[in-house]
């Protein structure tokens, strides 16, 4: 059997799970009880996925990662 496989089924993994984490302009109401929902799951990283953002790579965006980053740590 495949290592990573193997521990994952005996819950030895570091972290294999790293779901997308969608975002858009100002939806700091849900962040937080999704974020949640991830460390629930058992993942211990998410990747945000940024595409959907109205202002990608524009101030808002920053602020909205710098929210999302502060909610996950």
């Amino acid at each position: 059997m495949d290592k990573r496989l193997s521990d994952v089924l005996n819950n030895q993994e570091d972290n294999y799970l790293l779901p997308f984490f969608w975002i858009h302009r100002g939806d700091h109401e849900k962040i937080p009880a999704e974020i949640q929902a991830v460390y629930d799951s058992g993942a211990r990283a998410l990747c945000v996925e940024s595409r959907p953002h109205e202002d990608f790579c524009g101030d808002d965006w920053w602020k909205d990662m710098d929210f999302v980053r502060s909610e996950a740590c």
